[in-house]
């Protein structure tokens, strides 16, 4: 089976309601879109009292999306628990939901994901962490977005902008249990998901046809975090 996993918080449902009407326009349409969403606050969340009224009116199209209501750890909702409850054979992606994706962008990164007998993690949005003269890391706004098609096994950094393929077994179930994000990082989803898929001792494959495969919608409303 293969799932789009989504979260979004309660001031951004119309950006997330754009974002998964775009999943139903993809040349590979999903199995099921799964909406990972909370009824209490946390950051700026002011959480759920009812399902958002855009999913059954996008239900009434093609019965596609499936609500969860979930503990709010805010970003990290659009893929952990999706990875906790998954069976083996299940194909993740997950995405962001202030973005835009045309036609083709879950057949990009699935083929690719196809291509290496679903042995990597594919992501089409990847940055190159790079080390100064000292030997420390760059700030992030030094780290390169990677335009070729390479795999990477360590210092990279997936953003969820782009999307990302992976399967339950590229995660450690000891890394799927650990809530010490929501001390450490709590508002850095990506810096996180990617560390411990390095310490799993998982690689990526890059995927950059998905860059032209992704819009970024303009707004002004408060970060998922």
């Amino acid at each position: 089976m293969i799932s789009v996993n989504i979260t979004t918080t309660s001031n951004r449902t119309s950006l997330c309601a754009a974002t998964i009407y775009s999943f139903y326009n993809q040349s590979i349409r999903p199995d099921i879109i799964n909406l990972w969403i909370s009824r209490e606050p946390y950051l700026s969340d002011d959480g759920f009292t009812e399902v958002p009224k855009f999913v059954e009116e996008l239900n009434m199209i093609c019965d596609l999306i499936k609500v969860h209501f979930v503990k709010n750890t805010g970003p990290y909702r659009k893929i952990l628990p999706a990875l906790k409850e998954a069976s083996d054979d299940d194909v993740l992606v997950y995405a962001d939901d202030d973005v835009i994706y045309s036609f083709k962008w879950l057949e990009e990164l699935y083929n690719e994901f196809i291509k290496h007998n679903r042995e990597y993690v594919v992501a089409s949005r990847v940055r190159m962490m790079k080390k100064n003269f000292t030997g420390n890391y760059c700030s992030y706004s030094m780290f390169p977005v990677i335009t070729e098609n390479i795999i990477m096994n360590n210092d990279f950094l997936i953003t969820g902008v782009g999307g990302a393929v992976l399967m339950k077994k590229h995660i450690r179930d000891e890394y799927l249990t650990n809530e010490d994000y929501l001390e450490i990082a709590p508002k850095t989803d990506d810096v996180w998901i990617s560390k411990i898929l390095q310490l799993s001792h998982s690689s990526v494959v890059t995927c950059p046809r998905g860059l032209s495969c992704i819009m970024e919608i303009t707004h002004n409303t408060d970060a998922l975090s």
